[in-house]
């Protein structure tokens, strides 16, 4: 007597383990989301309770390991508890595995993707009216689409070229009222109108010259129209961050505001200055992050945009961030080149400016270079930067009103090494020195 035929159960097409074991690695060090070859989203996971999980270490990095947030509302209702936390603290020894468990979550995940879709190419199949070549084509669709999602909109055919320009055409008659993001002089405009999103804006100079007072000053510009900034600063804290945007705002010169004792003038003008700022439409956002790699910058830039639009990112300076990791056989400007690729990326992802302070070479200060490549270590960020400029101050060799011989000249040049969107040229701006303010020059 034959016995009937038992066709063994399907394979699983989940890994579980892998995604504990992945979510145990996060826990102890939500940097290593930086390290993952490919992005996951929180639908790459099969267990909708992981996933959740996962999307909150993605929002909040390294908040994510604080009850407060992980214990939110979602996390409850997706079933986490803290006993749940605990045991997976205890998954993994180490976090340095943290790519070997996403590749092995993302692998099952497109295999599920790749089964669902022939199983509706099959039902499709199935139907009475089907059309041979329409089943094919919508199956050929739907497995390019599952396996494909990731890259999907790296290629565009000529074709679907004209139709995304009309819809970008589109945009901009609609927006054609709002507020542009431009540097905010009329010496530099006349060059460069605009700063497009995708694009990065490299600005060089020597300590002392203004380099981040002219940061500071695009940054509370744009808050002023109405724009997100996030403005990261590695070097000085937000207390002498806030001192030099009161002396900006108000007049009043920072010495007097660190004396904490300010005349009733003065108290007036900080008191006007306090009602203006918080009247700004915009937001602007400090991020004192010394010590940090560029890639935890572009971390924290993504976190933020899930909360928040972010219209523009500044980041004050290069040579001040941590290098992410060394490489052998690479030098210092080619990592540092690596760090402004970090930025040039997160720029074309959210599509906004990042505008970036460098550090000039010593030896530059003071004098006109006719060359590029002056900007210190890094000998491909002005390769991979879309506009790069140089600002300069010479020395006064005689006194000039208040400003006396040996001291820096109030006129700072600025030159457009770079310019990918338009015109190359020079000119030129003035810097109020006490109140970290740069503006047009008026002859006269």
């Amino acid at each position: 007597m034959a016995t009937a035929r038992v066709d063994p159960p399907p394979p699983v097409l989940s890994d579980l383990d892998a995604e504990e074991a992945l979510l145990g690695s996060l826990w102890l060090d939500p940097g290593e989301l930086l390290n993952l070859e490919q992005p996951l989203t929180p639908d790459d996971f099969e267990s909708h309770k992981n996933g959740v999980l996962f999307g909150l270490f993605q929002r909040h990095g390294e908040g994510a390991r604080e009850d407060a947030v992980i214990l939110s509302p979602e996390a409850q209702e997706a079933g986490w508890t803290l006993s749940d936390l605990v045991q997976l603290s205890c998954r993994v020894p180490t976090s340095s595995h943290a790519r070997f468990y996403a590749a092995k979550v993302l692998h099952y995940a497109e295999l599920r993707r790749l089964v669902e879709a022939a199983t509706r190419t099959v039902a499709m199949a199935y139907q009475s009216d089907a059309e041979p070549q329409t089943v094919w084509q919508s199956g050929r669709d739907r497995l390019d689409a599952a396996i494909g999602q990731r890259t999907d909109k790296a290629a565009l055919n000529l074709k679907d070229s004209l139709t995304a320009y009309y819809d970008v055409l589109g945009e901009r008659v609609g927006a054609k009222h709002k507020p542009v993001i431009r540097l905010p002089w009329q010496a530099i405009s006349w060059y460069i109108p605009r700063l497009p999103g995708g694009t990065v804006t490299v600005v060089g100079a020597n300590s002392s010259v203004g380099k981040t007072a002219f940061m500071e000053c695009c940054a509370e510009e744009w808050a002023q129209a109405g724009f997100n900034i996030v403005f990261f600063h590695f070097e000085l804290s937000h207390a002498i961050m806030l001192d030099r945007r009161m002396a900006r705002q108000s007049g009043v010169g920072i010495d007097r505001l660190q004396s904490g004792d300010l005349g009733d003038g003065e108290a007036g003008f900080v008191a006007e200055a306090t009602d203006r700022i918080s009247s700004w439409p915009g937001d602007l956002t400090l991020a004192h992050c010394p010590g940090w790699t560029m890639p935890m910058v572009a971390l924290k830039v993504r976190q933020l945009a899930t909360r928040n639009p972010v219209d523009a990112v500044v980041v004050d300076y290069l040579q001040k961030a941590a290098f992410h990791q060394y490489e052998r056989g690479l030098t210092p400007a080619q990592m540092r080149g690596q760090d402004v690729e970090t930025l040039k990326i997160l720029a074309e992802e959210l599509d906004v400016p990042v505008v970036l302070g460098s550090q000039m070479n010593r030896q530059a200060q003071g004098v006109e270079h006719k060359t590029r490549h002056q900007l210190r270590d890094t000998g491909e960020a002005d390769e991979k930067g879309n506009i790069v400029l140089i600002l300069d101050r010479e020395i006064l060799e005689k006194d000039l009103g208040v400003f006396k011989a040996g001291e820096y000249s109030p006129e700072v040049s600025v030159r457009i090494d770079k310019n990918t969107l338009g015109k190359t040229g020079k000119t030129t701006l003035i810097l109020d020195g006490p109140r970290f303010k740069l503006g047009d020059l008026v002859k006269g």
